[in-house]
């Protein structure tokens, strides 16, 4: 009896520190993952501010598109005061008469370095990669400097110049009679028309994806483009 005792209780000494060292193991576990989710928990709640943030910045933004016909030099159409979100929308109304812009390149007024001031989003760490890389699209990093006469003598039959400003719409705008130097991205969504319309199709749809990625369905991105804004070419505008 003193014998069976005796190694019972030599097993439990061996037993209970390692039953112990488990316990605290499985603890240090359930602590890692409280922590780890609450890191992730964090690190989440700040992407939903950047990318908020980033959103309402896109929303202050009002384009001016103008649709020019160099060699007859008149504007055949323009569209006022629609954001970013719109802008794709603008192609339906424009595919039917306006479809040679396609493959023309895209033009901003010379006071505009950017069509987006978006690089502190692109640099910032918490702006989800694939939202960063659709807005890479819009940035240029170096330009191409033209104006009026030259567009006129070159071989481009076709452009899309665009205006971009913070302000409200009232405040946008430019004589089309007067002399104007455009520039000329390098970003990849100001090669062409239709490069540009695909970028920012690209870039709504990022957004749908990585909100409901993360459990917001209810996203308010306004794309109903207002035909009234749409003005076809009814007496041609002279350059």
């Amino acid at each position: 009896m003193n014998t069976s005792m005796f190694f019972f209780g030599e097993i439990l000494t061996k037993i209970i520190p390692l039953v112990s060292l488990m316990l605290s193991l499985f603890m240090a576990y359930i602590a890692y993952k409280v922590y780890q989710s609450y890191s992730q928990r964090q690190f989440l709640n700040k992407q939903i501010e950047v990318v908020t943030n980033l959103l309402e910045v896109l929303n202050t933004y009002h384009f001016e598109l103008n649709f020019y016909k160099f060699q007859g030099k008149s504007r055949t159409a323009e569209i006022n005061s629609v954001n970013i979100f719109e802008i794709f929308h603008v192609n339906s109304f424009l595919r039917k008469n306006q479809s040679e812009y396609e493959n023309n390149p895209v033009y901003l007024l010379a006071t505009n370095n950017q069509v987006l001031e978006v690089k502190k989003f692109i640099d910032n760490p918490f702006t989800p990669k694939k939202i960063a890389d659709c807005l890479i699209n819009f940035y240029s990093t170096s330009y191409q400097s033209v104006d009026h006469a030259e567009l006129g003598n070159s071989v481009i039959s076709y452009a899309v110049v665009i205006e971009s400003s913070v302000h409200q719409p009232r405040t946008i705008g430019w004589n089309v009679k007067e002399e104007h130097r455009f520039i000329h991205g390098d970003a990849i969504g100001l090669k062409t028309w239709s490069s540009f319309l695909s970028c920012t199709e690209k870039l709504r749809k990022e957004f749908e994806v990585w909100f409901s990625k993360n459990g917001i369905e209810d996203l308010n991105i306004r794309t109903d483009f207002k035909q009234s804004n749409w003005t076809p070419n009814k007496k041609s505008e002279a350059l």
